[in-house]
C-alpha cells in the first residue's frame, strides 16, 4: 500500500496589520522625559487601535501605562474612553453622546511639525443631555503616512502606492482616524475623574486590558520582532513556560526575575523552536534550584 505524509502546519502567524496601522518602532518611547514625544507616541498607540476597530478586530487594552519623567502614569486607551461613558450612560446619572450633526470634517493644510501638508480637520460636539454641558473635541489628521519601517516602504511600493521622498503614501485611515481622534476628545472632557479612576482601578490587575509603553532603544529592538505565534502548539508552549517560571518562584524567586522572564518570552514567542529552546531553559534551571535547596536542607 503506498504510504501517504500529512505536510507539516506552518505555523499561523498574527495577520500582518496594514500599511497605516503604527506598529513597532513607532510604538516605543525613545526619550521618556520629553511629554511631547511620549503624547505623541501614547496617541499613535490610539491610532492603532482605530485602524483595528475598522479592520473589525476585537479590541481589549483599556489602559495604557508609560513612564513619563521617572513617574508611571496609567490613563484609559481610546477603548477605554467609550467604555467609560458606556459605563456612565448605564448609571443613568449622565447620558452623553455624540451629536451626529455636529461633525465637520474638512480638507485643510496644516503644519504640524513637517512643514505644511495635507491633513483632514475633524470637530464634532459631545453633550451630557441630562444637564446640558457639551464639548466640543478636534483633531487634525495627516492626508500622509510617514513609513518609519523600510519593510513598510516595500510593501507599500510592491502595493502599488506612490512613496514620495519623505517616505510617505496615501493614508486610506486619515479621514476616519481624524473623526474617531475628535470623538475620544470630546467625549474624554466628559468623564469624572472618579470615573477614571474606578475604571483604572477594575482593569489595572488585567494584563490583557493594559498595555505597556515601552521606552528605550532596548524596547525599539523588541517592537522589531515578528508577531507572536497564534497557533495551538505555541499557545501550549508559553503555558507550560509560565508554569515552570511559578514554580521556579517558589523555589527560588530570585533565580529568573520577572523582568527577565518576559523579556525572554517576548523574543521567544514568533518561534517554535526558540519556545522549546526557553522551555528546556527554565525545565535546566528548576531542576537545579531544586537540587541546590535539597543541599542547603
Amino acid at each position: 500500500m503506498p504510504t501517504t505524509t500529512r505536510s507539516k502546519a506552518k505555523p499561523k502567524q498574527a495577520d500582518e496589520p496594514p500599511i497605516e496601522q503604527p506598529t513597532g518602532a513607532e510604538l516605543v518611547v525613545a526619550d521618556a522625559t520629553s511629554e511631547q514625544e511620549v503624547l505623541a507616541v501614547v496617541d499613535r498607540h490610539d491610532e492603532a487601535m482605530i485602524v483595528q476597530e475598522l479592520q473589525r478586530r476585537a479590541l481589549r487594552v483599556m489602559l495604557y501605562q508609560f513612564d513619563l519623567n521617572g513617574s508611571m502614569v496609567t490613563d484609559l486607551s481610546y477603548l477605554g474612553v467609550n467604555e467609560a461613558v458606556r459605563v456612565m450612560n448605564d448609571r443613568r446619572l449622565w447620558r452623553v453622546t455624540v451629536d451626529r450633526g455636529s461633525l465637520v470634517c474638512e480638507s485643510v493644510n496644516e503644519d504640524l511639525g513637517q512643514g505644511v501638508e495635507p491633513c483632514w480637520q475633524a470637530t464634532v460636539y459631545a453633550v451630557n443631555e441630562l444637564s446640558g454641558y457639551g464639548q466640543f473635541g478636534a483633531y487634525t489628521q495627516p492626508k500622509r503616512y510617514r513609513l518609519k519601517d523600510e519593510s513598510k516602504v516595500q510593501r507599500a511600493k510592491r502595493r502599488g502606492d506612490v512613496v514620495d521622498d519623505q517616505k510617505r503614501i496615501a493614508d486610506k485611515f486619515a479621514r476616519s482616524k481624524a473623526i474617531n481622534k475628535a470623538q475620544r476628545n470630546a467625549l474624554r472632557v466628559h468623564i469624572p475623574e472618579a470615573v477614571r479612576q474606578t475604571m483604572i482601578a477594575q482593569y489595572q490587575g488585567d494584563p490583557e486590558r493594559i498595555r505597556v509603553i515601552e521606552a528605550g532603544a532596548g524596547a525599539a529592538e523588541l517592537a522589531q520582532l515578528p508577531p507572536p505565534l497564534t497557533d495551538e502548539r505555541s499557545r501550549e508552549q508559553v503555558e507550560k513556560a509560565r508554569g515552570l517560571f511559578d514554580e521556579l518562584t517558589t523555589v527560588n524567586r530570585l533565580a529568573v526575575l520577572p523582568a527577565q522572564f518576559h523579556a525572554y518570552l517576548t523574543r521567544a514567542e514568533h518561534d517554535h523552536d526558540r519556545l522549546d529552546e526557553f522551555i528546556a531553559y527554565l525545565a535546566e534551571t528548576l531542576e537545579r534550584e531544586r537540587k541546590a535547596a535539597e543541599v542547603k536542607a
